[in-house]
């Protein structure tokens, strides 16, 4: 939201088309909390210039974006059969846990439950949360189904959840 930031200016919506892998690998790193951030755009949109202002360093990187029409990208609809909501302390500590048996983690739902499980060359790590766990907020699911996940890619996505909402939801 624009509340966040300190100079906020906005003409008009545009869409950025841009390799996400590319833009994290090579963005400047803030070093100390009064660093700033300027993105700004040239007036064609085809360039994304991300800017950090340590002091007088000033440490940039332009980005070229993609040429894609909307109608090139298909908006992807998915049927989910299953969507629940839980604390997202919950869920890093299930994460965590998980960690020191696999590098990955299987979730299963059903009407009545959700079931974290991981297994390793040692041990197995599982839990059940039911709706009668605190840290359940909400559980739907039309039949049973499950999936697996790297934890490496949730150990990373869970720090960030943290930082801006108190409650995940997962589908």
């Amino acid at each position: 939201p624009p509340s966040v930031f300190e100079d906020y200016e906005w003409e008009k919506d545009w869409i950025i088309w841009a390799e996400v892998d590319q833009v994290l690998r090579t963005l400047p790193k803030p070093r100390k909390e009064e660093d700033s951030l300027t993105i700004d755009t040239d007036p064609d949109h085809d360039k994304v210039r991300w800017t950090v202002r340590t002091g007088d360093l000033n440490r940039a990187v332009c980005f070229h974006t993609l040429e894609m029409t909307e109608e090139e990208c298909p908006r992807v609809k998915i049927d989910f059969k299953a969507k629940f909501r839980l604390t997202v302390e919950a869920l890093k500590t299930i994460v965590e846990d998980a960690c020191k048996s696999s590098e990955n983690i299987r979730i299963e739902a059903t009407p009545e439950e959700v079931r974290f499980s991981a297994s390793g060359d040692i041990d197995n790590y599982e839990i059940k949360l039911d709706k009668a766990t605190v840290d359940l907020l909400a559980l739907e699911a039309t039949e049973p189904c499950k999936a697996t996940y790297s934890l490496s890619y949730l150990s990373k996505i869970v720090p960030a959840a943290e930082k801006i909402s108190e409650v995940v939801c997962l589908s």
